[in-house]
């Protein structure tokens, strides 16, 4: 069964002004990485195939909300293709 979360923040771990809403978050059934969809194109910049984000379901400062990953792929402006949560 899919799983879809609704909102948070998505952010650079190097760069802390490369940050974006997300519209939603789709994990599709048996497989591990999760498909990123933002309300609109990061500020500062685009975030980048291989870069290390945080993403914060919650949208808050709680760090023990983050969830690591990195972008696998970039989908298009405001979408990615990341490696699953790496606590």
């Amino acid at each position: 069964m899919d799983v879809i979360i609704n909102g948070g923040t998505l952010r650079s771990d190097n760069d802390h002004e490369v940050v974006a809403n997300v519209e939603y978050v789709l994990q599709k059934a048996g497989e591990k990485e999760w498909r990123i969809y933002l309300k609109g194109l990061p500020a500062k910049r685009n975030f980048l195939k291989g870069e290390k984000l945080v993403y914060n379901a919650k949208g808050t400062n709680n760090v023990n909300a983050d969830n690591d990953m990195i972008v696998k792929e970039v989908l298009g402006p405001a979408a990615y293709l990341c490696s699953g949560p790496k606590k």
